[in-house]
């Protein structure tokens, strides 16, 4: 990618995006807060591996 910019509307779109997911999951946005992604991806991780038992 040469160009590193990322328009608002996409920010705006990831943030909307990382919100539903953390909703779906029962992550509290608030609290979590700069932690959202990593709660999100442990979150997955556990569910993928109860479901590999």
């Amino acid at each position: 990618m040469k160009n590193n910019k990322i328009s608002e509307n996409a920010r705006k779109a990831f943030e909307n995006f990382k919100e539903e997911i953390a909703k779906e999951m029962g992550i509290d946005t608030n609290k979590a807060g700069k932690n959202t992604v990593k709660k999100i991806k442990e979150n997955f991780e556990k569910r993928l591996s109860d479901l590999k038992k």
